[in-house]
């Protein structure tokens, strides 16, 4: 709100409801003080549902006549199974919730599939989303340039998986996989058009609900793997999945430098032509930059291990919020 000296604001902080993750009691140790505080509504750790990861922020839009000048929370549901926070969300009063379905996920959250990112359009930001047809597409153009003898993942050092993987795949050294044998997976490939029927339920949720188009939607390549040991038959039947390299999508937006952070994908195209290429040209249609880091071992995204905070000096009430305006988000922990 406006002050006689500037914006005066307060920072609240959410910790999720997991007494056994030590590292969430850093935002009372280590954050809380004047100005930012911390709220918390502790219960049964129920599963990565509660997470932090699996709520995002539509920024203001208008659609069907009706103004939405907050930002409007997005989070996953399993089923009937919501946040456990969505009850204390939905008290503020501000805008309802929208609930997007993540129950084919491992870990449940809308950070696996989905971002929202500023650009310059009319709008003001769009949605990526992952889409397995690019990454097949390709692959396969890689295999009929004479490439499909290449590691579908590319890591020379330390081939071994995270020890998040357990599935068949994962007991094999990562650059054994070649891009031939993964086209010819089709047990993958059935898998990945599966996951792409929830994803594009979900865009559908979204064009309903907030009046998202196609010309707001960039697809990035991205492949999912079963992330659990039972038996693929049908369509919901026990579909839990990760992904397949490193998902680009799960990245950290740094409003204030127009960049991305995200896990490199070590996807090679052919000698020297990586995935990166294609990924950083998508970004680069809404004028947006993107640089990669090596997480492999440590957390395999970057959303999922990384706290941000909006930066809330900006004069809003003076005028239309705008994408690359002065409300960056900056890393915290």
């Amino acid at each position: 709100m406006p002050g006689p000296n500037g914006t005066v604001s307060i920072l609240i902080m959410i910790r999720c409801p997991s007494e056994v993750r030590k590292v969430s009691r850093d935002l009372f140790l280590l954050f809380r003080k004047a100005g930012a505080g911390v709220v918390q509504h502790l219960g049964v750790w129920r599963s990565n549902i509660d997470a932090g990861d699996n709520i995002e922020a539509i920024p203001p839009y208008t659609f069907k006549g009706k103004a939405g000048p907050a930002e409007r929370l997005v989070v996953g549901k399993h089923g009937d199974k919501s946040h456990h926070v969505l009850s204390y969300l939905e008290a503020q009063e501000s805008q309802k919730p929208l609930r997007l379905d993540t129950s084919w996920l491992a870990f449940g959250h809308v950070d696996e599939f989905f971002q929202l990112i500023p650009a310059k359009d009319d709008r003001g930001w769009v949605a990526v989303i992952s889409d397995h047809r690019l990454a097949i597409k390709l692959l396969e153009d890689t295999e009929m340039a004479g490439h499909g003898s290449l590691p579908a993942i590319s890591r020379k050092k330390n081939t071994r998986w995270p020890k998040s993987c357990h599935v068949s795949e994962c007991h094999q050294p990562v650059n054994s996989i070649t891009v031939s044998q993964t086209l010819s997976d089709k047990r993958l490939i059935m898998l990945n058009d599966v996951c792409a029927e929830r994803i594009d339920k979900n865009i559908n949720i979204l064009k309903a609900d907030v009046g998202l188009t196609n010309e707001d939607i960039i697809r990035i390549p991205s492949l999912f793997i079963e992330s659990n040991s039972m038996e693929f038959e049908g369509p919901c039947w026990g579909l839990k999945v990760g992904a397949f390299f490193p998902a680009v999508i799960n990245n950290l937006v740094l409003t204030g430098y127009n960049t991305c952070i995200a896990p490199h994908p070590w996807v090679q195209l052919s000698e020297g032509r990586y995935f990166v290429e294609e990924i950083r040209n998508k970004y680069a249609e809404i004028g947006m930059k993107i640089e990669f880091i090596d997480d492999w071992n440590s957390h395999y995204r970057v959303h999922c291990s990384t706290n941000s905070s909006r930066n809330m000096s900006a004069k809003w009430w003076r005028s239309r919020w705008v994408a690359g305006s002065d409300r960056p988000l900056v890393i915290r922990f």
